[in-house]
């Protein structure tokens, strides 16, 4: 069942740490959708550089969301590294006794492909609650959001990409991803199965050889031979004739859709994409209709 007003969800900080300013203003503007926001009180932790507390606080805050019997969702406060450090302490007797979707991207990505490839749970790629893309979050994708999460499908997204190489209409499970956490979920050997799959990449801060090398590790890896499309999200970092030649050239040497121009990015036009969920991409009009919610039953992964 879809969210309602009310309903409790639980923000989490499984990765990089933030301050509390951000927070608070991405709280103000989900009790304006009518939610009830909760969070632990060491939620702003910092250990080392980069993490937002501990491996222990981490994991033991998402655990705390998953067994909370009120809450229905997760919604990451923000990425940064530090989702893959605990993933195995999460249990599948935890995912499964009391699924939920859990919320985020960037480096979110990697509990959604863990998560999924062990118990079929699904997610969604979108902005989080501490990050900017929430609090200044534009009025048609704050709808589109809205809608995924309030809303029973299907749900149509004309001209999803911009530009498309290829045609037909692809149908499969849907995966937004970061393109650097696909890579490396795949040397983790933590990749379900993506035959048909329509991945949706975004990244930032990667160099156009980067990019290349990584759509050639996933070439190599026989993924790409696997998935039926490949929509390019932003590429922040990397200039536009750059990337319109990698999309060219893995067009031209791979017989699936290939496009660019989907919105996932790290800026301000972030569309939330559910994960999981069974969708089709016509390469005809470039758009993505959703057959399934976030909030199904675990898919058979």
């Amino acid at each position: 069942m879809p969210l309602k007003p009310g309903d409790r969800v639980r923000i989490v900080a499984p990765a990089g740490h933030f301050g509390g300013q951000g927070l608070l203003l991405g709280v103000e503007k989900l009790h304006s959708w009518g939610l009830a926001p909760v969070w632990r009180e060491d939620i702003l932790s910092v250990d080392s550089m980069y993490l937002a507390g501990t491996d222990d606080r981490r994991a033991a805050e998402l655990i705390e969301a998953f067994e909370d019997p009120e809450c229905r969702a997760i919604l990451c406060a923000r990425g940064g590294y530090g989702a893959m450090r605990i993933l195995d302490r999460i249990s599948d007797e935890i995912l499964r006794a009391d699924p939920k979707p859990v919320i985020g991207f960037s480096d979110i990505s990697a509990m959604h492909w863990d998560f999924f490839r062990r118990v079929g749970l699904r997610g969604m790629s979108a902005p989080m609650a501490a990050g900017s893309q929430l609090r200044d979050i534009h009025p048609e994708p704050e709808a589109w959001y809205r809608s995924l999460l309030f809303d029973d499908g299907p749900w149509r997204k004309e001209n999803f990409a911009r530009v498309v190489h290829g045609g037909g209409v692809v149908e499969g499970p849907l995966f937004p991803t970061n393109l650097t956490m696909l890579t490396m979920m795949l040397a983790a050997g933590r990749l379900p199965d993506l035959t048909g799959a329509i991945l949706v990449v975004e990244d930032v801060n990667e160099p156009a050889y980067r990019i290349d090398r990584m759509l050639t590790v996933l070439r190599l890896a026989g993924v790409v031979d696997r998935v039926g499309a490949i929509l390019f999200g932003e590429l922040m970092g990397v200039d536009d004739e750059s990337v319109a030649r990698l999309v060219r050239e893995l067009a031209t040497r791979d017989d699936i859709v290939v496009a660019e121009g989907a919105p996932l990015t790290h800026g301000d036009f972030n569309e939330a994409v559910p994960f999981g969920v069974r969708a089709s991409f016509d390469a005809g009009d470039g758009a993505l209709t959703i057959h399934e919610s976030i909030f199904d039953p675990p898919a058979a992964s």
